[in-house]
């Protein structure tokens, strides 16, 4: 917070979960020109890297295991705020009131009042798809940052070309991030590869594996809820995540 710049976020329709938490910290973490590229934004967002510590609530996403044992291969230190201080929290609230705020001026908002809200007609007045709606916050959002703060008169971009010359850079890999921070398990391996969902995943790499299986015990898992036609584990000579697809073949994407 000492630049008060937006480093990422994560817009989703689902409810938060230790894979929104994944998706956002992905997003800050690593640099992001084939994002931008990819909406057809053209400004730039130079602000990410890996932070010595978070500030979070005490919502359950960030006391689950996946977000605390990514937080520790990352080297970073986790501090949880204050039962009933939201004060404490009051910058980050701040931000996403102005944020609201622009949303609120974008054609097919509903406003804020209920009332008014279950007369409006959604079907005929929507005006943004997804897409739309994402590219839409990240443009808010590297306007924040290059706009003066009202409280301290500084500008967040020109802050952080101050202070990024001191940072280290990692260059950290989205993927890795996301693996690092996505939900998990342990199964031991069979003749048929790895039991989850219902599922048997294979791999010939996998099946190399299956005479040492009482010597290698239980192997650790990662999985996306947003597809399930695939899962990672964690080769026990290499220590990198490997995709293994399902047995049956069916590659057609699939959310948990």
């Amino acid at each position: 917070m000492a630049t008060r710049c937006i480093l990422g976020f994560c817009l989703t329709l689902e409810k938060p979960s230790a894979l929104s938490v994944a998706l956002c910290l992905a997003h800050a973490m690593c640099p992001r020109e084939a994002w931008l590229a990819a909406r057809g934004i053209e400004h730039g967002w130079p602000m990410f890297g890996r932070p010595r510590s978070l500030v979070t609530d005490s919502a359950k996403e960030f006391k689950g295991n996946a977000f605390q044992r990514g937080c520790e291969d990352y080297g970073i230190r986790i501090h949880y705020r204050d039962r009933g201080r939201v004060h404490q929290g009051g910058v980050v609230e701040r931000l996403l009131g102005k944020l609201n705020a622009v949303l609120a001026t974008q054609p097919g908002s509903t406003g804020r009042s209920v009332a008014d809200r279950d007369e409006y007609p959604a079907e005929r007045r929507a005006r943004l798809c997804f897409a739309d709606l994402e590219r839409c916050v990240a443009l808010a959002v590297i306007d924040h940052n290059l706009q003066q703060n009202a409280r301290t008169l500084k500008v967040p971009a020109t802050e952080w070309n101050r202070m990024a010359h001191d940072l280290p850079r990692f260059d950290d890999d989205p993927i890795r991030v996301l693996l690092a921070f996505m939900p998990g398990t342990e199964r031991r391996i069979s003749p048929q590869g790895v039991s989850m969902f219902a599922l048997d995943y294979f791999s010939p790499w996998l099946g190399s594996l299956v005479p040492q299986r009482d010597r290698l015990g239980r192997l650790e898992v990662r999985y996306d809820p947003r597809d399930i036609s695939h899962i990672y584990i964690r080769d026990p000579d290499t220590r990198e995540f490997r995709p293994v697809a399902r047995r049956d073949g069916i590659t057609t994407p699939t959310t948990l």
